[in-house]
């Protein structure tokens, strides 16, 4: 958090830690989202977008936006 500008969307790959969880450790929980890319990335063209509970909505915006960038099939799912 301290590393990143204030507006950096702060994006987790992971599927085992939850987005809840690393927003607890941040200033500002809104900008974190998580973007599940599956395995192996080059080939798989889902992209899994996971919104935490206090994940802003400029946060998933910007997770959908750089999936379609990237030519993905990307859904939204939330943090269970």
């Amino acid at each position: 958090d301290g590393a990143c500008k204030p507006s950096a969307i702060l994006a987790s790959n992971t599927s085992t830690l939850s987005i809840d969880g690393i927003a607890e450790a941040v200033a500002d929980p809104s900008r974190v989202v998580g973007m599940h890319f599956f395995s192996p990335a080059n080939v798989m063209r889902l992209l899994e977008n996971v919104r935490g509970a206090r994940t802003g909505a400029v946060a998933v915006a910007t997770a959908m936006a750089m999936g379609k960038k990237l030519k993905k099939t990307t859904v939204l799912a939330g943090d269970d």
